[in-house]
């Protein structure tokens, strides 16, 4: 059974992380708080070799919708995992994630890349991850940091890679479009057969280069998230935010 990051939830790293990227902007009880917090959502989680998990926040991502991912993923005996992340508290390391993410365990992985060419899984995965990148598009969302600055953007989807040893890599769609979307998805599973991804680090972000249409891969590593914002984030739909504004 794989032990990924959506059904193993790793405390000490998890505090160990938000005090690095904080700079120990809480105190050590918000810290602990804050983690009881996320390992009673990560207790709910599906666990097993046949579950697809995702990231979404509610209303970018609506109950019909996961009822049809769902059912998509059931055809082929897959289990679907879900996990709101609506208006939680996010640190610069978990930010890195898209708002809504499909992640393949390791043997989801294994799968797909063995029936490379002539795999039914992977067509579903693919016809999942359009209908989510078409469907979020038409949607905005807002992010509040830490000093209540609020900035409107459009949401953001990926397709997260666990591969052996928790090697991570998360395939994200922002600059991509409709002419090249099915082309940079199809270069994906012969990305990591010829293993372009490999470095030290744990965690890669893959990002499609437009002019030599390619996945370019930039490393997670300690240096790059001391570099990024120490600000707390929350996102939540933009309609969501307007009936927050109203109600304060």
């Amino acid at each position: 059974m794989d032990s990924s990051r959506h059904n193993y939830f790793n405390r000490q790293f998890h505090i160990e992380s938000m005090r690095l990227l904080l700079k120990d902007h809480w105190t050590d009880e918000q810290y602990e708080l804050n983690a009881d917090f996320m390992e009673e959502k990560y207790s709910h989680l599906k666990v097993g070799d046949n579950v697809i998990h995702i990231h979404h926040i509610t209303q970018l991502l609506s109950q019909e919708d996961l009822i049809e991912i769902k059912n998509e993923l059931t055809h082929l005996n897959y289990q679907l995992s879900s996990w709101d992340d609506n208006g939680i508290a996010k640190a610069s390391l978990d930010s890195l994630l898209s708002d809504i993410c499909l992640s393949l365990n390791n043997p989801t992985v294994k799968v797909i890349l063995i029936g490379l060419g002539t795999n039914a899984l992977w067509d579903c995965i693919k016809k999942i991850s359009y209908a989510i990148w078409i469907n979020i598009g038409k949607k905005t969302s807002v992010k509040i940091d830490s000093n209540s600055i609020v900035t409107e953007a459009k949401p953001s989807f990926s397709l997260s890679f666990n591969i052996e040893d928790r090697a991570q890599i998360d395939f994200k769609t922002d600059n991509l479009t409709e002419e090249n979307f099915n082309d940079s998805f199809n270069k994906i599973p012969e990305c990591i057969v010829n293993n372009e991804h490999t470095s030290s680090s744990k965690h890669n972000i893959a990002i499609y280069n437009l002019d030599n249409k390619k996945w370019e891969f930039v490393d997670v590593t300690p240096d790059f998230l001391k570099k990024a914002s120490s600000n707390l984030i929350r996102t939540l739909p933009l309609d969501e935010y307007l009936k927050e504004k109203k109600q304060n």
